[in-house]
């Protein structure tokens, strides 16, 4: 799930994406060991880009698809922490 999220993420960016990463990060599964597979399912895909992108994320609300409840910040913190295991 985690690599097919991170292709898809890359591939259309939308916000049940990043938050999908979000929370596959907040689990303390590592990104990074899902790259190469990302990879293979598109060949644009690095390191440096999904930190780039994950690194350029703003939740200004929670989103009504939440399941779990969770404040905009926490969520904010997660997106700030991720990219920095990935360069």
């Amino acid at each position: 799930m985690a690599a097919n999220r991170i292709s898809t993420a890359i591939g259309r960016a939308e916000i049940k994406d990043y938050t999908d990463l979000g929370f596959i990060g907040r689990a303390r599964y590592r990104l990074e060991d899902y790259i190469p597979l990302a990879r293979k399912k598109d060949a644009g895909v690095s390191r440096r880009m999904v930190a780039q992108l994950l690194s350029e994320f703003r939740l200004s609300k929670i989103p009504g698809f939440m399941i779990v409840p969770v404040s905009r910040d926490e969520v904010q913190d997660i997106f700030d922490r991720l990219p920095g295991n990935l360069l």
